[in-house]
């Protein structure tokens, strides 16, 4: 869509040439660059989609969600 976007401002600031104050037009141009750049920078079609890199949860990862369980056998951290 931002990209659209930036075609078309793109295209009319051609057709307005020299109709305009020129460094309105050169502002105009460098946020047109800033914006075709950022448009590419948040395209998520610029890279291949892959699956996330996983890996199993450590004892220490899992402790804090074991309300007093502990993460290596099934005790309570009071013996029980």
């Amino acid at each position: 869509m931002l990209g659209e976007y930036c075609t078309a401002l793109e295209r009319r600031l051609g057709e307005l040439g020299g109709a305009m104050d020129e460094s309105a037009l050169d502002s105009a141009r460098r946020w047109l660059q800033w914006a075709y750049g950022y448009a590419r920078a948040i395209d998520p079609l610029t890279r291949l989609p892959g699956m996330p890199n996983t890996r199993e949860p450590t004892p220490d990862d899992l402790e804090p969600h074991l309300k007093g369980w502990s993460p290596y056998r099934p005790e309570r951290r009071d013996g029980r």
